[in-house]
């Protein structure tokens, strides 16, 4: 037996048709509870990841626009102009 034989070998034992499937099952239920939480995520209310980050952006710059600059640390300012724009 050569080294390639056992290296064939070993490979041939590691994916096995019942391995194979226990992986491809793990892989799915993982990408399902991703998907999941994901959605439970960014289906709260005051989440700004379900409209990205223009928000954001946007909230911030009308804040300095209107001289509010120095609220734009202020979480209850931007989550108040926030609302007001989206």
């Amino acid at each position: 037996m050569t080294t390639d034989d056992r290296t064939l070998d070993a490979g041939q034992r590691f994916w096995t048709a019942d391995r194979s499937r226990r992986i491809a099952v793990a892989l799915l239920v993982a990408v399902g509870l991703g998907a999941g939480v994901a959605r439970a995520v960014t289906t709260a209310g005051d989440s700004a990841v379900q409209s990205g980050d223009f928000p954001v952006f946007h909230a911030v710059g009308r804040l300095v626009v209107a001289g509010q600059a120095r609220s734009i640390y202020d979480l209850a300012t931007l989550r108040q102009r926030q609302h007001a724009d989206w």
